[in-house]
């Protein structure tokens, strides 16, 4: 009897198997779409862990230009600096056999097309790269890159190194204190130096003016609003193009005047992805702009990893008003002292953001300047809703620099 009761629970044990067998075939391919949503974040947390923080043979550093903001020291009448660090760690593409594959294919259809192979490649390497995450970057301050005799600054054990850690993107971020050095002034660029790489940090006095402008169709034709054209003017083209007047206006803004007005800090604010920057800060220099802080998306693609589309790559998706109004805000924390102009253009969402921040801080964002962009112009009644409930008489339209005053 035992034994008849075991094979007896034995066949109802293998035919309620049947049942789910048959079920977890039905929801399999439901539960498709939702594994390939949930699998990636996963892998890459698993992966960012194990990661080594060590840099690689293969690893690159690159640091972007900064800024650095006073900070009171109690006890000294001169002042520190809090210096912002940002860079990124990266694999060349050339190193991986199939990304190689994919830049010589692109690069040659270019050629076909009667475009530039060699310009295509240059500006979509960063594109390519392989990002390294959760290395750890040590960073320092060595002198200046603006004179020669720069002061010595008595740099205390730590208050001069920063270990940042880089996320999924290859992004880090830190912080540098320097401490009260007599002769360091408002204006002064810092040399930071990571390993094999360096870059400047400006010295931002408390009071003051600061510019922020964005990129696309504001000093740089772009097209935005044509994903054709947008392609055109960001990878195919032999050189970028400045709008006319630009560079001389905010030259002019950044280098004050005669009549003793101050020079004005610049930082740049773009939706575009970072990786455009190895392209964009050659060219602004070549065309005359002035040194600028650029602020730019994070942003991460890797078609070539195991588990497919990293998900980083979804910051694109971002709208422009969360993320440069977040960027904004950061700003005029950073400097509440200082009186802010806001230079954007009429084929995005310039208007509506800088409105935002005017509603938000009326005492120190005294200007918004918009760009009416051809074939892109501001539609009746939108300036007014943008700027609703700002002070009156802050913001204006117009279509060349030359109708703006030099200061």
């Amino acid at each position: 009897p035992p034994l008849t009761r075991g094979r007896a629970a034995s066949r109802g044990r293998e035919v309620s198997v049947q049942p789910s067998l048959t079920m977890a075939l039905r929801l399999g391919p439901a539960l498709l779409p939702l594994a390939v949503i949930v699998v990636p974040p996963i892998a890459n947390m698993l992966a960012w862990r194990v990661a080594s923080r060590h840099l690689s043979n293969l690893d690159h550093v690159q640091l972007f230009p900064t800024y650095a903001k006073a900070v009171h020291v109690p006890g000294s009448d001169t002042p520190g600096w809090d210096v912002w660090v940002r860079g990124v760690v990266y694999e060349p593409e050339d190193v991986h056999p199939a990304k190689r594959a994919v830049m010589t294919a692109l690069g040659r259809a270019a050629d076909f097309a009667g475009f530039s192979g060699a310009t295509l490649k240059q500006r979509l390497r960063p594109f390519m790269f392989d990002y390294s995450r959760n290395k750890q970057v040590n960073v320092t301050v060595d002198g200046c890159l603006n004179r020669d005799d720069c002061p010595r600054m008595e740099l205390g054990p730590g208050s001069y190194r920063q270990n940042a850690v880089s996320g999924a993107d290859g992004i880090f971020d830190g912080h540098l204190s320097i401490p009260p050095t007599p002769g360091l002034v408002p204006g002064d660029v810092l040399r930071v130096v990571g390993p094999h790489t360096s870059a400047g940090a400006r010295l931002i006095a408390p009071e003051g003016l600061t510019v922020v402008s964005d990129i696309d169709d504001t000093i740089k034709h772009t097209g935005t609003g044509s994903v054709s054209r947008v392609l055109y003017h960001s990878f195919l083209t032999p050189s970028f193009r400045a709008v006319d007047g630009m560079p001389t206006l905010l030259a002019t803004w950044a280098g004050g005047d005669a009549a003793g007005a101050a020079a004005a800090d610049v930082h740049l604010l773009s939706s575009s992805p970072w990786s455009m920057l190895p392209s964009l800060l050659p060219w602004l220099e070549h065309e005359g702009f002035p040194a600028a802080t650029p602020h730019l998306r994070r942003f991460r693609l890797e078609l070539f990893e195991p588990w497919g589309l990293d998900v980083g790559s979804l910051r694109l998706l971002q709208k422009p008003l969360q993320y440069k109004l977040g960027v904004l805000r950061r700003l005029l924390a950073d400097f509440p002292g200082r009186h802010f102009v806001l230079l954007g253009d009429s084929s995005e969402r310039d208007p509506e953001i800088y409105g935002a921040a005017m509603r938000e801080f009326p005492d120190q964002v005294k200007c918004a300047l918009i760009r009416d962009v051809p074939g892109r112009a501001m539609a009746t009644g939108r300036g007014e809703r943008a700027f609703e409930g700002s002070p009156a008489g802050r913001w204006r339209v117009f279509q060349s620099p030359a109708e703006l005053a030099p200061r």
